[in-house]
């Protein structure tokens, strides 16, 4: 799970691509690419709340568009929808 305190949400202030949570996105799509298997299919998936609009507006400008699978939890009945990068 990955997930960024509220006090550095929107920070720091400036372009987008300059936050925090871009560039811990950033950082773990190019963890994922180095540490590529080339026997594996190079592909990146997560799950995300569809009502966590920031995440999903953030995971989309960071290449992850969605897809058919999803996930449920049982604990708190969210049916997450998943998204998928091409690495």
């Amino acid at each position: 799970m990955v997930g960024l305190e509220q006090r550095y949400r929107r920070k720091p202030e400036g372009p987008t691509d300059e936050r925090y949570s871009s560039q811990i996105i950033d950082d773990l799509i190019e963890e994922a690419r180095n540490a590529n298997d080339p026997a594996v299919a190079p592909v990146l998936t997560l799950f995300v709340d569809p009502a966590n609009a920031a995440a999903i507006k953030l995971y989309r400008r960071s290449g992850f568009s969605l897809y058919e699978h999803s996930y449920f939890d049982k604990i708190s009945g969210i049916v997450y929808q998943g998204m998928l990068l091409t690495l």
